[in-house]
């Protein structure tokens, strides 16, 4: 995968969680679909070798520990 797509992938990702603090965008469902969307990139090749969920709060890194549990 190409560089520019997985720097997309990620200001996509990043740009959720601020929508979900920001913008009154659930936070549960921005966790679930940022996970998800790791999730899928996890195990391509030259992709992602290292995720780090920045957390805005005790309820959001709440969402991220369950949603990431239900692995």
């Amino acid at each position: 995968m190409k560089t520019a797509q997985v720097e997309a992938i990620q200001a996509d990702i990043a740009r959720l969680a601020v929508d979900a603090i920001v913008n009154g965008y659930p936070i549960e469902r921005a966790v679930r679909i940022a996970v998800r969307e790791v999730r899928s990139f996890l195990g391509l090749p030259g992709t992602l070798r290292r995720v780090i969920f920045a957390c805005f709060g005790a309820g959001m890194l709440e969402a991220y520990e369950l949603e990431l549990s239900c692995a």
